[in-house]
């Protein structure tokens, strides 16, 4: 196994994890747009309930996305290493 594809993989995990905790859960996405530094620059660009309402509607599905397809290529990058 290599190390980048394990440490690849965990990213896409974490990814994974908080993309589905903020598409699935409004709460956290309020949260985390108030506590996050990008979610500052998010609630000063678009307001506080447009905000939330991009994390979890468009960015939460995104990074879910973004992190399974990052597992895939870390999965796929161990099982074909020579």
């Amino acid at each position: 196994m290599d190390s980048e594809s394990v440490i690849f993989a965990i990213v896409g995990l974490v990814m994974t994890g908080l993309g589905a905790a903020a598409m699935f859960s409004e709460k956290f996405s309020r949260h985390y747009m108030h506590t996050s530094p990008k979610g500052w620059l998010w609630r000063k660009m678009l307001g506080p309930d447009h905000a939330t309402f991009a994390m979890h509607r468009i960015f939460g599905p995104l990074a879910l996305v973004c992190g399974l397809v990052a597992i895939y290529f870390a999965i796929s990058a161990m099982t074909h290493a020579p």
